[in-house]
This record gives structure tokens, C-alpha cells and sequence, in this order.
């Protein structure tokens, strides 16, 4: 069998990012590929049953064994039902043993048995529990009975918060390997997933999870929620809790550990009302954690700082807190497509405070201390090119947020279908005499032709050519792709319906040999959408596309005869196929 990577996460619902962790679960990883037992050490609610259960799943991955995982907290049972839990009785063999029973050893066989709280376990028990894990003998028998049976095929996985010297030398010898699963003190960098799996999970766990969510983002029953990531709306949510309460959870010291977070992030998102908007839905989630920690926690501040009374539950109306400003959250989606999403909300939330619509370089690191500063200088560096921030000062390291270009349309201006142009007021200085030179051509011709390799600006340059243009004049904008013009037309001939045009020819066929026909019937619909004089000004981008005889044909007809249109042509060089001046 050859070993490999496995892809399980490693703590169920969220993933592991602290190097300690990290350094158990290349451990845990080892014992459960070669099925070795071993006995875990941490303080409680450290999450030692979720190693335990990572450990299940790596090892059913590659071992031929397929047997359940089952698990026995010994704390607190009495020898008799001890043994019974474990190695089964007989009938009659105590008072209310009415009929044969089998202990978790026989059920584990070919599996995995975990025992929690193993240093609990009565001290008469231990022997039985001695023979068998012991590789030498592993045979167990049920209370009462005098046949013994094998337990070799059961891998033993032990926990205590207990010390190692607690442990009886000969247990704590056959229990395997030892392995220390630190608290929330050591794995900071765990919080913030953490807090996003137990948001999520108690936001499921409400009742009324999809009024909540409607409510909370304004929208009537069965409609469509759209978030702007894209995600999930009670995900979404749950990743807008975590940035708000993460930085106070890690101010915090948690003697109960992730089990005590679990349980205060739990009460918060149970109790919070159903109130419109999510700042405000966020507002009483805070508010009900802030609420549950002075009265109910034995969770101490690190910090002398006291949390302000509030006499009532807020609903965010009148509040002064700085909100993240959704469309500056779009932006970043569209300039940073790929990136994680706690890295997309904070830099949201950090260029929606108006306190930074001028900042300096080392402002970030705090902020995205999860990042290399190698990277958060290309992420600004992209930020510049998109036009969202400026770079100035003497070293290049303050930065100014172009506010108007940040809080443009939620529209992708990318994919945005023969609709007005959102407002896009960063006209790029080194570029506006350019600029204004092409608007003098487009008010002396009908079409224009900007060309140029990818990754030149041609996009920002066009859109900011579209503002200026916008003062006067309508202008329309389409990105072709794989469908070229085929798409536009349809658009096209929707909007006529949209407004009562009658007998619109239909087009919804693959057969290109027939568009130059059909650009010359929209023409003369076309003529009644528009008022005279309007002088409308149709973009299209990546014309490179256009590359069959047909398409270049239908093009030159929307030249030609779609007369109340000026047309900006933006793309790579098409040669001599059409008839515009070029720049």
C-alpha cells in the first residue's frame, strides 16, 4: 500500500492553521497510517476527540480494517458498569443483568476505541484494561463469563487532562505513543476558523435559520439572496460574525478552551434578534457575546479594558461603529477573485473605516498579519492598478482610497450586458489627455478602434473614456466571449421586447452564417428604442474574438447601418477587416 497525503481536514468543520497544530497532525497522521495506538494529553475542551476522530479517518483510508469508531468517557462509572461498558457481562452476572451484553471491545473489532478521560477509569478495571491492549496477551472476557475472547484487532486511542504522572507506569506504557494537544492559548491562529465553524453551526442550528436570514438581508420568503462573494448567505454571515468577534475571543483566556468559545458563540447567535441588514443582525450577535461574558463567564480580559453597559438591545439605527461598505466588499471580490475569504473581508472592512481613505504601508500588517508582507505589497500593488487606491508620499508608502471608484455599482463592470456604465468617476491622470483626445475623434467619426496586448489597461482606459462620455451622451458596454456576437443580438432583441417592439426575429440558433442578416433587421428596431439625437455610444470589448468571415461580415454591418450608435472597438489589432480610425 503506498502511503499518501490524505485530504481530510484535520479538526472537523474547520481547518487547522497554527504551526503546532499543524506539527500533531503530521503525527497523528504517522500512528493512523500504520495503525499504532497512542494516548492524548490536553487541557479539557482542547478538542481531543476531534484528533481522535482524525485519526479514524486516516486510518479507515488506508487500512484493510473497516470497523466502527465508538467511544466510553470513563469518568464517573462505577467497576461493574466500567467492566461491562468494555468487556460485556452475562446474563445474571450482577443485579439487573437480564440478558448477555457485548462491551465495546467486541463492537470495535477491526476498529477504533476511543477512551476519554482515561485516568478516571476505576483502579480495579485497569488490569482487565491491561490485558487487553497488551500486544502480548489482547484478550478480554465478559463479566461473569469464563471464555476469553481476542481484542487484537481493536486500536486502543486514549485522552486525559490529566498529568502524565496520574497514569499507572504499566497503563500509560501500553497506551502507545503520547502526544500533547495544546489549548486555545497556544493555537491563536485557530481562532478565527474556529469561531467561523461554531457561527455557522448555531446559525443552522436556529429554528428559524431562513427567516433570519431573509429578514437579515431584506428579502421576502423564496427570493433569491444573493451575497457579494457569492457564498452561501448563512456561510456569508457566519464569515461576517467571525471578523467581528474573533479579535475579541483571542483577548480573551478560555479555561474551557474551544469548548467554552463553542458554547459563548453558541448562546450569542441564539439569542440575537431577527433584525433587517446584517451590520445590525451582526450588532445583537455582539451584543448577546459582550452580555454572556460579563455575566455568565468565568473568561477573563487580558486587558484592564471594560465593555460599556448597554441598557438595551441595539438595532443598529442610530449606531456610530463603522460599517463595511458592500460595495467596496464587491470590488475587492472582482480585483481579488481567488483569494481566501477571511483576506476579502478584512480588507473591506479596513478600507470602509474612514479613518483610512489615507493609510500607510505598515497600517496592514496588524490588520492581515495572516499574510506574508511580500504578499499584502502585491495585493496593493493590484489595488493601484485597478484603480481602487493611489500610491503617494516621499517612499511610496501612503496610500489614498479613490472613494468613488471603491464604491462604484454592484455591477461587475466586467460583465456588464449592453446596460448604462456604472459609475466609474478614476480617471487615471496620466491618461486623461488620451482620454480626452479620443473623445474629439469619437464626436467627428462613428467608431474608434483602441488596441493593444492583454494586461495593457484597455479595460480602465475604456471605462474611464465611458465616464467622461456619460456627461453627454448614453453608452452601453459588452464584453464578447466565447459566444460573440450571438449573445449581444439576443440581448438586443430582448430589450426591444422589454418595450413593446413587436416582431422581433428570433435568434437563439448556433448558426453564425446568418448574423450579417440578422444585424441589419435589428437595425431598423433599433432606431425606434433610442430618441433622435440621443447619439448613444456602444463599447464593445475583447473584439479579438470576432475571427470567422461571418462575424467580421455582421460587424462591418452594425458599422454600416446601425447609424445612431458611435462605437468604441476595444481588443487586439483585427488588421485592415473594418473601416475605423485606430489608437
Amino acid at each position: 500500500m503506498t502511503k499518501k497525503t490524505s485530504s481530510i481536514i484535520f479538526q472537523e468543520g474547520f481547518n487547522i492553521t497554527s504551526p503546532v497544530m499543524k506539527e500533531i497532525h503530521a503525527e497523528i497522521y504517522d500512528y493512523a497510517y500504520h495503525g499504532r495506538p497512542c494516548i492524548l494529553f490536553g487541557p479539557s475542551g482542547a478538542g481531543k476527540e476531534f484528533v481522535a476522530r482524525y485519526y479514524y479517518k486516516v486510518f479507515k483510508e488506508f487500512s484493510p480494517l473497516k470497523g466502527p469508531f465508538l467511544s466510553l468517557n470513563c469518568a464517573g462509572l462505577t467497576p461493574t458498569i466500567a467492566i461491562s461498558e468494555l468487556f460485556g457481562h452475562v446474563r445474571g452476572s450482577f443485579t439487573g443483568a437480564y440478558k448477555d451484553k457485548q462491551g465495546l471491545f467486541e463492537k470495535a473489532n477491526n476498529g477504533i476505541l476511543f477512551l476519554d478521560e482515561i485516568g478516571d477509569i476505576p483502579t480495579e478495571v485497569q488490569s482487565m484494561l491491561l490485558r487487553a491492549i497488551d500486544p502480548e496477551t489482547h484478550e478480554a472476557r465478559r463479566l461473569g463469563s469464563n471464555n476469553n475472547y481476542s481484542t487484537g484487532n481493536v486500536i486502543v486511542i486514549c485522552a486525559t487532562d490529566r498529568s502524565k504522572d496520574s497514569l499507572r507506569l504499566a497503563l500509560l506504557s501500553r497506551l502507545g505513543k503520547q502526544v500533547e494537544v495544546p489549548g486555545v492559548d497556544k493555537r491563536g491562529e485557530d481562532v478565527h476558523a474556529a469561531v467561523q465553524f461554531f457561527a455557522h453551526s448555531a446559525l443552522q442550528k436556529r429554528r428559524d435559520k431562513d427567516e433570519v436570514i431573509n429578514i437579515v438581508f431584506e428579502k421576502q420568503a423564496n427570493e433569491d439572496i444573493e451575497t457579494p462573494t457569492g457564498e452561501n448567505p448563512v456561510i456569508y454571515v457566519a464569515q461576517r460574525i467571525a471578523l467581528r468577534l474573533s479579535p475579541m475571543v483571542i483577548k480573551r483566556s478560555w479555561p474551557g478552551n474551544f469548548r467554552e468559545i463553542r458554547n459563548a458563540i453558541d448562546t450569542a447567535i441564539i439569542r440575537a434578534k431577527k433584525t433587517k441588514g446584517i451590520e445590525n443582525f451582526i450588532k445583537n450577535v455582539e451584543y448577546y457575546y459582550n452580555y454572556h461574558q460579563r455575566n455568565f463567564s468565568d473568561s477573563l480580559l487580558e486587558s484592564p479594558a471594560k465593555i460599556a453597559e448597554e441598557k438595551e438591545v441595539p438595532d443598529g439605527s442610530h449606531s456610530e461603529d463603522k460599517n463595511m461598505n458592500e460595495k467596496i466588499l464587491k470590488n475587492i471580490c472582482t480585483t481579488f477573485p481567488r483569494i481566501a475569504e477571511e483576506e476579502r473581508l478584512s480588507w473591506a472592512l479596513f478600507l470602509s473605516d474612514e479613518d483610512h481613505r489615507i493609510f500607510y504601508r505598515n497600517e496592514l500588517d496588524s490588520v492581515l498579519k495572516f499574510l506574508k508582507k511580500r504578499t499584502i505589497q502585491e495585493r496593493l500593488k493590484k489595488l493601484v492598478e485597478s484603480g481602487i487606491i493611489t500610491r503617494k508620499g516621499e517612499r511610496g508608502d501612503e496610500y489614498h482610497l479613490n472613494f468613488e471608484t471603491a464604491v462604484s455599482s454592484d455591477e461587475d463592470l466586467q460583465s456588464a450586458s449592453l446596460l448604462s456604465l456604472p459609475e466609474f468617476n478614476f480617471i487615471p491622470a496620466d491618461r486623461e489627455k488620451e482620454i480626452r483626445h479620443v473623445m474629439e475623434l469619437i464626436s467627428n467619426s462613428r467608431g474608434v478602434f483602441i488596441s493593444g496586448d492583454r494586461k495593457t489597461g484597455k479595460t480602465t482606459f475604456v471605462f474611464s473614456l465611458g465616464v467622461m462620455l456619460m456627461k453627454t451622451r448614453p453608452v452601453f458596454y459588452h464584453a464578447l466571449d466565447d459566444t460573440k456576437l450571438i449573445e449581444l443580438f439576443n440581448i438586443i432583441a430582448e430589450k426591444l421586447k422589454d418595450n413593446d417592439i413587436d416582431n422581433i426575429p428570433d435568434f437563439r440558433h448556433d448558426d453564425t452564417r446568418d448574423l450579417p442578416v440578422f444585424a441589419a433587421t435589428l437595425s431598423g428596431f433599433l432606431e425606434r428604442l433610442f430618441p433622435p439625437d440621443s447619439e448613444p455610444v456602444l463599447i464593445l470589448d475583447n473584439t479579438n474574438t470576432l475571427k470567422s468571415t461571418s462575424e467580421l461580415k455582421a460587424l462591418n454591418v452594425m458599422l454600416q447601418y446601425w447609424k445612431m450608435f458611435s462605437f468604441i472597438l476595444v481588443g487586439k489589432k483585427l488588421g485592415n477587416e473594418l473601416n475605423m480610425e485606430e489608437e
